[in-house]
């Protein structure tokens, strides 16, 4: 719904062998959508793109949490990309999208003729 908090979790996760060195999280913010808050702090956020520097990962699984709230109704599109410094074999899994469906608040807003 247009001006109503929702949540966004993304799971990053390493499955390894190796450790991802310097691992980059960005997020690609659709138009329409305004972020209210993000757990862990970005690195870098701007109204389109959120960075996050996430070091060295092992075999691990770290939550990354986008609070937002729509701002226009539509169909709006988060996509989520990771890289590092290490070669990875399996870049398609690098990146996931999002789709969220944004609908009007004001219930439809029919009109009355008093009368």
């Amino acid at each position: 719904l247009t001006n109503t908090n929702a949540v966004l979790n993304i799971e990053v996760e390493n499955a390894g062998p190796d450790v991802a060195e310097d691992a980059v999280l960005e997020v690609t913010i659709p138009s329409g959508v305004s972020i209210q808050s993000v757990s862990p702090t970005p690195s870098t956020s701007t109204t389109t793109k959120l960075t996050r520097q996430l070091g060295d990962i092992g075999t691990t699984y770290l939550p990354v949490s986008i609070t937002f709230k729509g701002t226009t109704v539509g169909s709006k599109q988060f996509i989520a990309s990771i890289g590092s410094d290490t070669a990875d074999f399996h870049e398609s899994d690098n990146n996931r999208t999002a789709t969220i469906s944004i609908t009007d608040t004001s219930g439809g807003g029919g009109s009355s003729n008093g009368g």
